[in-house]
């Protein structure tokens, strides 16, 4: 009976050591993915001062960028090109001259320069050659 009672105990302290023993192979499991999750983050947070410092450099590249371009904002623009003389524009001169005018003072009225205005009237007298001396204020 006394040994009876000895086995009885010792099962139920080899149960209890057997549950004791998966309880603390858990329990170390699920430290072991703790540290590694820590582990993860940590060098994750050891990457902050390298992220920061690229994320300066970058700042410091775009500040640079905006400066530069600030300084070509304020260059001055060239002065546009006087745009082309339209067809109406074509057909004045055209009249001005045929009436008698010179190409000086045509020039002047236009705001243009007189070799600007003999282009034109000999690219016109070309053209009314081309077309049997049918002259046109349209035909440029």
């Amino acid at each position: 009976m006394i040994q009876q009672l000895l086995v009885s105990a010792l099962i139920v302290l080899t149960t209890g050591l057997a549950v004791l023993t998966v309880l603390c192979l858990r329990s170390y499991l699920a430290l072991k993915k703790q540290v590694s999750e820590l582990a993860a983050n940590n060098s994750d947070a050891a990457s902050v001062p390298e992220k920061l410092a690229e994320m300066r450099e970058q700042l410091k590249s775009f500040s640079s960028r905006l400066d530069e371009l600030d300084k070509r904002k304020s260059v001055p623009a060239a002065a546009p090109l006087p745009a082309p003389p339209n067809l109406n524009r074509r057909g004045q001169v055209m009249r001005l001259y045929r009436s008698g005018e010179s190409t000086s003072s045509i020039a002047s009225a236009f705001g243009v320069s007189q070799g600007e205005i003999e282009l034109m009237v000999k690219v016109q007298e070309l053209l009314s050659e081309g077309t049997n001396g049918e002259t046109s204020p349209n035909s440029l």
